[in-house]
């Protein structure tokens, strides 16, 4: 089934991120990350949650799990959890570098020996098969 291998595909590559990363090794800790560092704009939880296209329970605690290690505060803005900031410390601003070049080792892994013809069609199908789901 092709949610199982795409569920795979995910695991391994948190996984193959992490052996560059310092923990905690979440799905979304190096997307955090480079979005709130990227943002021109304050980066508020409800913008992360609709970035990361997942529930807010699970954001909520991945942003715990970030405030604990000290990357990242947030600043309270309103009684609403939704619009809290998210910006990052001096420590979440020094694994910065970390966190791309993670990402730039763990992409030429992925790529291995595969030929750019073949990974052109892998992303189109994969852009395919999200446009597929968008209406869900």
């Amino acid at each position: 089934m092709i949610a199982n291998d795409l569920r795979r595909m995910s695991k391994l590559y948190i996984k193959a991120l992490g052996q560059f990363l310092p923990p905690p090794h979440s799905e979304f800790m190096a997307e955090t990350i480079l979005l709130v560092a990227g943002s021109k704009t304050p980066v508020t939880v409800e913008r992360l949650i609709y970035h990361l296209e997942n529930d807010k329970r699970t954001i909520i605690k991945l942003l715990e799990e970030l405030v604990t290690v000290g990357y990242v505060s947030i600043i309270k803005i309103s009684s609403l959890k939704k619009d809290d900031q998210i910006v990052l410390t001096e420590m979440g601003r020094q694994l910065l570098p970390q966190v791309q070049e993670a990402i730039a080792l763990t992409e030429q892994r992925l790529k291995g020996k595969s030929k750019d013809m073949d990974l052109e069609t892998f992303t189109d199908i994969l852009k395919r098969m999200e446009n597929n789901l968008k209406p869900y």
